[in-house]
């Protein structure tokens, strides 16, 4: 109880049905301010033309 708090998201962001395009790692703070951002990974792209 009281005090500050950071949030810690990982995030997933994808295109198509849920393919995703690689990793992120978002902190934010209790009021929403963006404290630190890092991208983690990024993932080949899948071309279904083929």
């Amino acid at each position: 109880m009281g005090g500050t708090y950071e949030i810690t998201l990982k995030v997933l962001p994808y295109y198509r049905a849920h393919i995703t395009y690689g990793e992120d790692i978002i902190v934010v703070s209790e009021d929403g301010k963006l404290l630190d951002y890092e991208h983690v990974k990024t993932y080949p792209r899948v071309d279904f033309r083929q």
